[in-house]
């Protein structure tokens, strides 16, 4: 009963926790704010990128001094356009 339970526990977590899927990258993006009645434009720097097992991607973002602040760590890719990477 034991093995089967532990056989269930790692299928559904799907190795979620192991963190092989993240790759460290130097990049830039940009960010549209929509505050003070404006639609500014932010950029930021992107450290980090990894896709989850439904293969939706996200982002580490190293914060700036300025209008775009993030809670949590990751932030999916699609809210930063404009990407520009070092190689």
């Amino acid at each position: 009963m034991k093995k089967l339970l532990l056989l269930g526990v790692f299928l559904v977590s799907g190795c979620a926790g192991f963190g092989g899927n993240m790759k460290t990258v130097d990049c830039e993006a940009k960010v549209k704010i929509h505050t003070w009645g404006g639609k500014q434009v932010e950029p930021v720097h992107v450290n980090a990128m990894r896709s989850d097992r439904f293969g939706r991607e996200f982002v580490r973002v190293q914060n700036r001094p300025g209008y775009a602040i993030f809670y949590g760590r990751w932030q999916p890719k699609e809210t930063f356009s404009d990407y520009t990477c070092k190689s």
